[in-house]
């Protein structure tokens, strides 16, 4: 008996940011053995059905139909499998039908199981399948990818391994797909096609699972189908990231002060710290490298100190001058177990958090003294080198002077006191987050452990039970932001960056835009990577191999190639969504210049989907896409001398469900023309030579007549004004989305001058003028007006103060003291003549004042507000506090403005800085965001 299941998919619970609302495939006709049909709007239907391969009899198991059930937008249906009981619950997930399966085992023996979905799909002239990591012609043939080694074939690189979870079959005009939910707790995946007819193959995806008696375990899948409007893999990808946007969301959210940000590449860490430095290079966070004696033992425990390394010595080196040796060289050789936990105490409490230090514990947890290994841990070796990572570095690694043994950090004894550790020296340290290397899977545990039938991930292979690493770290980032500081709010926990595919907060990639491996891997990162942020730890420019000869041009030609260089390291982090360090930063005004906006570009999410039609002559050109709908940004870049004039289709109904109208994006004020056919929206523009240019959507309408918009937008720092004229010949009525700006308050709508409260079925009247008007919620007043306060006197000396309450805690007056750093940077950089900055607990007469309040419980007082000579800051918190301290002082560099020149790198030696004489000097920057005319 057959019982109809319909689902259309359905919005989901926004957490990024808009989802894509529009049905592309349903699901009916779901019968008490697992079958299934899958139908697209284009009319196509196909069979699909669950299946169960045993992998100890090799053969797929006997389905004994049960019952299906239907539910609230879901439908169950639960049937035997063997001996095994299986439930699928087939539910909406915006684009994607979800299909929960769970295994049960009711016997008393373990079990090895394959549960799958397969589908059989229509067969095309030219058909394609996508892997996961690469897409490929079928021309008949069977393909398939298993687990998850493969992808990179250079062994530092195979952290990157994880393949995206999906199976795509289909041509140039559509797709179908399988797959699993990313970075779920996985060991094995399958996907392939294969049983190919003249007009049909069946597409397959599947999952392991080593069964433990009375267990049972639960995988996601998932199913799809997509147009191919704009590239091919990119489309079914694109479906992913929009139903299961929360995979792609960092944990501690957009409110961090850290991730949102550049990284310092040891800046703050290995040198005597700079705030200004640091923060006039956007850096927030910086990598603290090895913080410890031995490793595998992160906190330092008193019976674990006295040992000799298996290398022989500890050596000084630069990982011993921790914050430029302030707190003394960290010399093993001298260093008492006490006296180790005071000085490392005594650097984090001071610097931790105002730098965003990022503890490194041995790798990703993954890496231990092979000592300690043998004496300690011996449940936790991991000697799978197939993966890609070494299993013992003979020559020391994490610390330098310890043989490192590759470990497995989950169920293992090592994990055990690991667990313990992590927790010990967050508290000891009151960290604000974790840095990770080697993160990601392909590198499989077969050791006492996985008989623990408890353990997530248990696969297996032709060579027994496995748990694969990936899975290892997807329990330990879990752990760490749910676990450690469970309390605090989500943005105070503490955030991961890791060097690896992997569920972290923000994603290092070890590698500069100057290198091929970057090229070569770059696409199938970003894909797998989805909207997480980026960070680049690469070695800067690589001049004498970009340049090799160097020595023999002209200074002119010099600087002309290095300028295109810098102007290809600004496109490409646009293209990718990803910061650099800052050996790509300095020398390249541009870069910082731009740098405001390359972060909110990040923070919208980069989407692996841009649709829009680009008529530039068949030119090569840079683009990139960030957030969703009527949050959507387009990115644009001309790599030529000239100008390109370009012509604009934005096909809407791949960005959502409404018509979007849009703007060049600057810091001023803009102007397009749009022109509305149909459910497109076109414009014309003309790129100017190499450097970004932005279009951000200002709204969404549900419909628009066909015909021209003008959009115009007018910004300062405390409001925001885009004005929307239509050229309409008659009345028409449509629903209104306007777009999200961050700590910007909702649109302000009005049509005509007559404010819109019911944005649902607005009437627009002939020739209608619609504004949308956005307040500040951190900034009160103009630039003009923050730019005009009186830091300096008559003489253009630095002389104000800064206000505190009585009370004010060290964090208050630890924020007061950045005023002080601000100036001094400046005196020193010759920005302003040498004077004082006051820190005061009461309010001076003479002087003007920046007044810090950070317990203000008024919402209307909250931010940055300007009244004649006072300057307040008020924030409910310390945290909210630094964040706006640190936005000012980003403000107020427009005031006092500087750029960093270059200097010598391991990218740029000093010799061709001298040949040049461009050492300390920069490129002029290119003021892309601002139109010069005001």
């Amino acid at each position: 008996m057959r019982k109809k299941l319909s689902l259309l998919i359905a919005l989901l619970p926004l957490l990024l940011s808009a989802a894509v609302e529009v049905p592309e495939v349903k699901i009916s006709d779901i019968t008490p053995s697992g079958g299934y049909t899958v139908s697209t709007p284009q009319g196509i239907s196909m069979n699909g059905s669950v299946y169960v391969h045993n992998g100890k009899t090799k053969k797929y198991e006997v389905i004994t139909p049960g019952s299906v059930e239907s539910g609230e937008n879901t439908e169950t249906v639960t049937f035997k499998a063997g001996a095994a009981d299986i439930t699928v619950k087939f539910s909406a997930r915006n684009r994607m039908i979800l299909a929960e399966l769970t295994v049960s085992n009711p016997t008393d023996k373990e079990v090895f199981l394959e549960p799958g979905l397969s589908l059989t799909v229509p067969r095309t002239e030219k058909d394609f399948f996508y892997d996961g990591y690469g897409k490929f012609p079928i021309d008949g043939k069977n393909r398939e990818r298993a687990g998850f080694k493969g992808g990179p074939s250079v062994a530092h690189l195979a952290v990157f391994a994880a393949p995206v979870s999906l199976a795509i079959y289909g041509d140039s005009n559509r797709s179908f797909t399988l797959g699993s939910v990313m970075y779920d707790k996985y060991s094995y995946i399958c996907g392939g096609v294969n049983k190919f007819t003249s007009d049909s193959a069946n597409l397959y995806y599947s999952c392991r699972t080593a069964l433990g008696p009375k267990r049972k375990t639960t995988f996601r899948f998932i199913i799809g189908a997509v147009e191919n409007k704009f590239g091919w893999e990119e489309n079914s990808i694109q479906a992913m990231y929009d139903s299961f946007p929360e995979k792609w969301t960092p944990y501690v959210g957009q409110d961090n002060k850290y991730i949102w940000y550049a990284h310092g590449m040891y800046r703050a860490w290995t040198y005597k710290p700079d705030y200004e430095v640091f923060r006039r290079y956007f850096m927030a966070w910086d990598w603290a490298y090895a913080p410890y004696k031995r490793s595998g033992d992160i906190y330092g425990h008193k019976e674990l100190w006295d040992y000799k390394p298996l290398l022989g010595k500890f050596r000084l080196g630069y990982i011993n001058q921790i914050v430029g040796g302030e707190f003394g060289p960290f010399d093993w050789n001298k260093l008492s177990h006490e006296d180790f936990h005071k000085n490392r105490k005594g650097v984090f409490h001071k610097y931790g958090k105002k730098f965003g230090f990022a503890f490194y514990p041995t790798a990703s947890g993954s890496f231990c003294d092979w000592g300690l290994v043998q004496s300690k841990y011996p449940d936790s070796f991991l000697p799978d080198t197939k993966g890609g990572s070494v299993a013992i570095y003979k020559t020391g690694w994490t610390n330098y002077h310890d043989q490192d043994a590759r470990v497995f950090p989950l169920g293992t004894s090592f994990a055990k006191q690991f667990y313990k550790d992590l927790k010990l020296v967050y508290d000891e340290l009151d960290l604000p987050g974790f840095s990770f290397d080697c993160s990601g899977s392909g590198c499989y545990y077969r050791g006492p452990a996985v008989k623990n039938y408890d353990l997530p991930g248990r696969a297996y292979d032709s060579q027994g039970v496995y748990i694969d690493a990936g899975v290892a770290q997807y329990a330990l980032f879990d752990y760490i932001h749910e676990k450690l500081n469970p309390e605090a709010p989500l943005r105070e926990r503490p955030f991961i960056a890791a060097n690896g595919t992997t569920n972290a907060d923000v994603i290092m990639i070890e590698r500069t835009p100057f290198e091929r491996a970057f090229h070569d891997k770059m696409p199938q990162w970003r894909h797998t990577f989805g909207s997480l942020p980026i960070i680049i730890h690469g070695k800067g420019y690589m001049l004498p191999y970009m340049i090799p000869d160097w020595r023999s041009i002209t200074r002119k030609e010099f600087l002309n190639r290095l300028g295109k260089l810098m102007d290809y390291a600004v496109m490409t982090q646009f293209r990718y969504g990803m910061t650099s360090s800052a050996q790509l930063y300095a020398g390249n005004a541009t870069a910082l210049y731009a740098m405001p906006e390359l972060l909110d570009c990040i923070r919208h999410g980069w989407q692996v989907v841009n649709p829009v039609a680009c008529d530039n002559g068949g030119k090569v050109m840079y683009q990139a896409r960030y957030g969703r709908k009527e949050n959507t940004i387009l990115f644009y870049g001309n790599p030529y001398d000239e100008p390109m004039p370009a012509q604009y289709e934005v096909s809407n109904d791949v960005l959502g469900k409404d018509v979007y109208l849009f703007v060049r994006r600057m810091r001023d004020k803009a102007s397009l023309t749009n022109s509305i056919g149909g459910r497109q929206t076109f414009f014309n523009f003309e790129l100017p030579s190499r450097v970004p240019v932005l279009f951000e959507a200002v709204c969404g309408f549900s419909s628009l007549p066909d015909g021209d918009v003008d959009v115009s937008s007018a910004k300062e720092l405390n409001k925001q004004l885009f004005t929307v004229k239509f050229n309409n010949s008659s009345s028409f009525s449509a629903d209104i989305k306007p777009r999200e700006i961050r700590t910007f308050a909702p649109a302000v709508v009005a049509v005509n001058g007559k404010k819109v409260t019911d944005l649902n079925n607005v009437e627009f009247p002939e020739n209608a003028v619609m504004t949308l008007t956005y307040n500040s919620n951190d900034f009160k007043n103009t630039q003009a007006e923050i730019n005009g306060f009186p830091f300096l006197n008559a003489k253009k000396q630095v002389d104000f103060a800064v206000v505190v309450p009585a009370d004010a805690d060290k964090e208050t007056l630890a924020l007061a003291d950045n005023f002080r750093e601000y100036f001094a940077f400046c005196v020193k950089n010759k920005l302003c003549k040498a004077g004082k900055v006051q820190i005061l607990r009461s309010i001076p007469k003479d002087k003007p004042y920046i007044l810090l309040n950070f317990k203000e419980k008024d919402p209307a007082k909250l931010g940055v507000s300007r009244n004649g000579n006072v300057l307040t800051v008020a924030a409910k918190d310390s945290y909210s506090g630094d964040i706006l301290v640190r936005d000012l002082c980003h403000i107020m560099d427009r005031r006092f403005e500087y750029y960093f020149g270059m200097g010598p790198t391991d990218g740029c030696p000093t010799e061709m800085l001298e040949k040049f004489n461009f050492r300390g000097k920069y490129l002029p920057v290119k003021r892309c965001f601002e139109t010069g005319d005001k």
